[in-house]
């Protein structure tokens, strides 16, 4: 409660049952019980992209914890906070090994490599500062998922420390240097057909982003993690690059790509086929979020919405270079004729849901139409 987080999926367990006391004191926490640890793991992953807030995993020791790997790969490659409190034997029982209940040697070193996070409690009185550790990183500017193994004696152990600090904590990132934004200033002034790509990184940077490109008259694209972060009905978005083939045609044309908060993965760039224009401007919270594969001409690292402001001031408003509509409707047309099964499941599954209904996205061949195609017009509600 005190690092924010008011929501909560589980299983309560022999091991975890004096977490549950607390929970059932508090009333102003939320919780849900679920069938399996995995299902509790995608829930709040789920509810962090809908909501916009964090929400935490209670699983227990071996089997239990280790049910949430596979949600914890999907939230670390997505950059979704997600909190796994996770018990382990007994403090008593860790110096040897054998015959524990759900003993699983070593459990911390699993966790490691699938999250932003990872910490063994040596004793209740390090409880809070971990929390506060483990807070700072979910809200910071590279948030992923983060698991905290606790003893589960010490859940019934009394804490001496107190908690370190609440509320969020400023970006570990130094804004740009001048003489970056300069530079980045001279790529968008030197082109004459910009395009604007966004990721799941610019949820609290939308209108920002949104923005500039209007200033610019850009083109809209996204990646599939950024669908719905720009609606697929502004005039602007010309919709996923997962689609390939329109979306080649305009990076083709184009002198100048401005990602922001975007990660190009090879799911979404036809693995690392896709061609980008000759410079690139990366404009991101953390250098290490989009990874190394695309090199970036400039690359902008700190607050999106601040960066992009600035940068949007100092451009000069723009006519539009690219026949958005026209690619659309040429496009609609070369679908349609295909007869495919499932482009018509999804035109007539956003013909009957409301702008607010919610699509979660699963992985099959529909499911990548879906990704491709699938307009999404309001943030949060393509998961």
């Amino acid at each position: 409660m005190r690092c924010g987080i008011t929501t909560g999926f589980g299983i309560p367990s022999i091991h975890n049952i004096a977490l549950y006391e607390g929970l059932r004191q508090t009333g102003a926490f939320r919780h849900w019980v679920v069938r399996h640890e995995q299902a509790a793991g995608y829930a709040a992953d789920g509810f962090y992209r809908r909501s916009g807030h964090v929400a935490a995993v209670f699983a227990s020791t071996g089997p239990g914890n280790l049910f949430t790997l596979v949600p914890l790969l999907e939230s670390l490659q997505t950059n979704t906070p997600v909190l796994v409190i996770g018990t382990n034997i007994a403090s008593s029982l860790q110096a040897k090994s054998g015959g524990g209940l759900h003993e699983t040697p070593q459990q911390i070193d699993i966790f490691k490599p699938l999250t932003r996070f990872a910490r063994r409690v040596a004793g209740p009185d390090e409880i809070p500062e971990t929390m506060a550790r483990a807070a700072a990183m979910l809200q910071g500017p590279a948030p992923g998922p983060a698991f905290i193994e606790i003893a589960h004696d010490f859940l019934l152990a009394p804490v001496n420390a107190t908690f370190p600090g609440e509320g969020k904590t400023g970006s570990g990132t130094k804004p740009p240097a001048a003489a970056e934004i300069d530079a980045a200033s001279e790529l968008i002034s030197g082109s004459q057909r910009p395009v604007i790509l966004v990721g799941g990184g610019i949820r609290a940077h939308a209108s920002a982003v949104q923005q500039i490109a209007e200033r610019l008259q850009a083109p809209i694209l996204s990646t599939t993690s950024g669908k719905g972060m720009i609606a697929d009905d502004h005039p602007l978005a010309l919709g996923c690059i997962s689609r390939l083939g329109a979306v080649q045609e305009v990076l083709e044309q184009s002198d100048l790509l401005v990602s922001c908060g975007a990660k190009l993965t090879e799911f979404d760039t036809g693995r690392f086929s896709l061609r980008l224009p000759q410079n690139h401007l990366q404009i991101v919270e953390d250098p290490s979020y989009p990874g190394n594969r695309f090199t970036a001409t400039v690359q902008l690292a700190g607050d999106i919405g601040a960066i992009v402001k600035v940068l949007a001031g100092q451009a000069q408003s723009r006519e539009a270079w690219c026949d958005g509509s026209g690619i659309k409707a040429r496009e609609k047309a070369q679908l349609e004729g295909l007869k495919n099964d499932a482009y018509a499941c999804l035109t007539l599954l956003r013909s009957a849901l409301k702008k607010d209904d919610i699509l979660v996205n699963d992985q099959s061949i529909l499911n990548y139409w879906a990704s491709a195609f699938f307009p999404v017009l309001r943030q949060g509600t393509f998961l």
